[in-house]
């Protein structure tokens, strides 16, 4: 499992998004509900710019225990609520 997010985490930094997208696909087939994935899956529409899509995603990833910094950083810095 640890494999599969870091495969795809590496190909979001490389700007890689179909690849991402194939390795998520695949971390959610062997874990639907890994709260990483929520994360990944955020940052992949957030790629796309679907942020309406990417915040629900970060917020169910964070709201299931997930963190990622720099994930947690964007998050916070675009769509904290005051």
């Amino acid at each position: 499992m640890e494999s599969l997010r870091a495969i795809a985490w590496g190909c979001l930094k490389a700007e890689k998004i179909a690849d991402a997208e194939s390795w998520v696909q695949k971390l959610r087939a062997a874990s639907p509900e890994d709260p990483e994935s929520y994360l990944l899956r955020g940052e992949l529409a957030r790629a796309k710019e679907r942020k309406d899509i990417a915040r629900d995603f970060f917020q169910k990833g964070f709201a299931a225990g997930a963190e990622e910094f720099f994930t947690r950083m964007t998050y916070t810095c675009s769509w904290r609520t005051r």
